[in-house]
Order: structure tokens, then sequence, then C-alpha cells
């Protein structure tokens, strides 16, 4: 028998007369003043509040303290409730891989019978599923009588198969397992199906998502990043110091996908004449392999392992950096992406999943999927290239604020609401979120008008 569901309710007495939507969000992973999903969950919440009534589904455990911590200091948010879902003891033992999903599934059950007592009692006119954002689990709120809105999703991309060959043996056999295991549940998950074609809007999260949920489940779905920037007061930013090496960051989980051998090799390819720094942010279990991977090369003396640092240090260094290499062979997008272009930053990746849709001319440099040692050697030169050229530097980082003000979360916000607009008006609903006024100038924005880069700017996540 599944654990008793135990709700436990931050309630926000505030409430406005108007009939406003009234929504309620999975989200299980959110969290102020954090990174990656938790992130996501809380600015999904937090900005759409502005719009409609909502009630947030999250965790207990790791979610409420910390979220009951801000609400204490900060004050309640309006128009947002969070309701807290708890796990026996048991699953918390077992919500680590491989046993995680069935974990997740089971809270999300849970979390649904909370969302059942909830609706019978205020009724909703919007169940959206927001994190975790990964296809396999779409929640249970499809079921809830009312139109389900799911996303952005991500999870499906793959690490390219013709990398595997390279990666370590553990790292190697588990992406060639995901991949079969991918492109197996997309095709024959029942209840991944039924919440497609049940959904009355998705979002997806990068081309490659949309893509495959179209071709392989007949999904209609609406591009949208599954990360967001908040607007930066001008004495955020600062100039990057004057340096003849080139600062290079990275950081990232230290595991096979984020493939940060491929930067180790393309640093041992550069000319003699070209003088870096790298900063690598992050612990994992390849931590080792590459330190003596570095050592091999003869480039560790230029390299600094800070291991797991507070969000505040890592956003610091996004301003110590003259680029930032993202070299992840398998992210839905990555937070870290929006981070580095806020903090004026040009980025360096791979021509692909989010990063390379996120990713222009204009902000960074995108190199081809090709093979390893092809990607190892372009790298190398880009670096090199940056290096020699302040001017192009200097460009790509103002391009990289202009782009990060295409992806603030208030802007995200407006189109899910319209979204919520469509569907609403679709089922005869009375409900409207209301977009001509919106409780925040910073929400004053269509997508046609044009981007003023000196109020448009975009600040991280803290964590």
């Amino acid at each position: 028998m599944d654990h008793a569901v135990t709700i436990d309710r931050d309630v926000n007495p505030r409430r406005p007369i108007k009939r406003r939507p009234r929504v309620l969000l999975s989200a299980c992973s959110c969290c102020p003043n954090w990174g990656s999903e938790p992130g996501v969950g809380w600015r999904r919440a937090t900005e759409l509040a502005k719009y409609c009534d909502v009630w947030v589904l999250t965790k207990a455990d790791g979610m409420q303290p910390r979220i009951q911590a801000y609400l204490a200091e900060h004050g309640p948010i309006p128009n947002l409730e969070f309701i807290y879902i708890s796990r026996p003891p048991w699953e918390l033992a077992l919500s680590r891989w491989p046993f995680r999903y069935i974990v997740y599934r089971r809270w999300l059950r849970r979390a649904y019978r909370a969302a059942e007592r909830l609706h019978a009692e205020i009724g909703f006119d919007i169940g959206h599923h927001v994190t975790f954002n990964g296809y396999r689990e779409p929640s249970y709120l499809f079921r809830l009588g009312v139109p389900f809105v799911w996303g952005p999703v991500g999870g499906a991309q793959n690490y390219p198969w013709r990398f595997l060959l390279g990666a370590d043996l553990v790292g190697a056999a588990f992406e060639a397992t995901r991949s079969i295991l991918n492109v197996i549940q997309l095709h024959t998950s029942r209840r991944v199906r039924t919440a497609a074609q049940a959904a009355a809007a998705i979002f997806t999260a990068n081309p490659e998502n949309k893509q495959k949920l179209g071709q392989v489940l007949g999904a209609d779905s609406v591009l949208m990043c599954d990360v967001g920037a908040e607007p930066l007061s001008d004495d955020y930013l600062r100039p990057h110091a004057n340096s003849n090496a080139i600062r290079i960051l990275w950081t990232g989980n230290l595991a096979t996908w984020k493939a940060l051998e491929l930067l180790i090799e393309a640093l041992a390819l550069l000319p003699d004449d070209v003088p870096y720094e790298l900063h690598v942010i992050g612990e994992g279990p390849l931590r080792r392999r590459w330190e003596r991977l570095a050592e091999r090369k003869g480039v560790s003396r230029n390299l600094k392992w800070f291991g797991r640092v507070p969000h505040e240090e890592v956003l610091e260094q996004f301003h110590w950096a003259d680029v930032f290499a993202f070299t992840s062979l398998r992210d839905t997008t990555g937070t870290v992406v929006l981070e580095a272009l806020a903090a004026a930053t040009p980025v360096v990746c791979l021509d692909h999943q989010g990063a390379g849709a996120v990713i222009t001319p204009q902000c960074g440099i995108k190199i081809p999927v090709t093979n390893r040692v092809d990607v190892a050697r372009r790298l190398s030169e880009v670096i090199a290239l940056l290096q020699r050229n302040r001017k192009l530097r200097d460009a790509l980082g103002e391009g990289a604020r202009r782009r990060a003000s295409e992806y603030l979360w208030s802007h995200q916000a407006v189109r899910i609401a319209e979204e919520y607009n469509r569907i609403l008006e679709s089922v005869g609903s009375d409900a409207r979120c209301d977009l001509q006024t919106p409780s925040d100038p910073e929400n004053d924005f269509w997508r046609e008008a044009p981007i003023d880069e000196n109020t448009a700017r975009a600040q991280p996540v803290k964590s």
C-alpha cells in the first residue's frame, strides 16, 4: 500500500476578487535561490502567479524547508500556494538511480490523489506539469478532468552513438542503455502517449524533442526553452578582467555525458603562444579520471579544480571568465548556458540539442557534432581565435546579453498565460489571464516588440 498522502499547505490569504484562472502546477522540484530543476519550478510558479491563482504540488523533503524559509523572510507571494507531498523514509533511501523513477512515480501518484481532493475543494481550470521536465513521467494531472498542459518537455535527446568510443566504460554502457530505452519508452509507453493525446497544449524544450514527440506521438507542440533568465540590474554587470591569457570556465557534473575530456583534449592542441586558464566547477565520478587526463596531456598546470561550490560563487566565476565552454553531449538545454549569457560571457558549445538552439553567431560559437578528434581540433581553434581577438570576444559578450534578454522568465510566463487563455476560451471558461495590465513592469513585453538590451538583461537564478 502506498504511503498515506500528507498535505501540508503554505497558504497566502491575499486573493484578488477578480476571476482569474485557477491553475494547479505539478512541480516535484521547486525551490527558491536554486538552479537547475528546482529553480525552473520556482520561476514558473512565481511568474505565472502574476496572471493566475496558482497552487503548486511539490516535495515536502528538500523543497518545503527552503520555501518556508524564503516566505518567512520575504513574506507571502500573492496568488501562490504550495502543497507539500511527503515521502516515506524508505523511498528517500531509494531515490537515486536505478530506483529514482520508481520512487518519483510513486510521488506523482500521491500528488495526484492530493490533486483530486484539492480539485473537489477549489475547482481548477488548468492542470500543468512543470518539473521534472523529462517526457517519461508526465504526471497524472491529465486524468483530473480539466485541460492539461505539459512542459516544456525534454529528455528525448540522446548521447551521440559515435562518441561512445572514447568514453569511460561504465558511462558508455549507461548512455547506450539509456538511448535504447529512450527509443523503446517513447514508442511504447501508454501513459506518455495518453498524456500527449490528452494535453490541451504541449511545450517542448528544444527542436529535437519537438521533432520526436511529433513523429512518434503525433503531438503538436510549442517550442519553449526549459530554462530562463531574470532581469539584471546595471550594478551586477562589470567588465571582464583584462588578461592576456584567455579565461575559460567549465561547470557541471563530472560525468560521462558532460564530456569535459573534449575540452582537455582541445587545450592540449593549443599553440604555445596561446596562454589560457581553465576553471572547472563541479563534482562527479569522473573527476579523478579527468584530472589524470589533464596531467597526461600536460595541461594540468593551467587548470584549477573547484569541486562543488555555492551557486553565488559560480555566478562570480561567469564574470571572471572570457568564455564559457559547454561540452555536453546530452542535455535538454542546461541552466548554465543561460547563466553564461546573462553574465555577458560568450558560449562555445556543440551544435546540437538545446544549447545549439539557444546559441547564435551573435553570442557564441557552435562546433559541429562530428567525432571526438574533429571536435577537439575545432574547439582548440575556437579558443585560439578568441584569445587572439579581444574585439570578437567583446562583441560576442554584448550579443550574449541581448540573447539572454530573449529568455526572461517573465516573457515565457506571458507566452504560457497566452496559451492558457486560448485553452480557456476553447472550453468556454469565463476565467482569463489579464495580459493587458501585468503586475510587474518588466512583463510589458510582446514578441513583436524590439528588445532593449539596456533594460531587458538577464540574471541567473541563485543557488
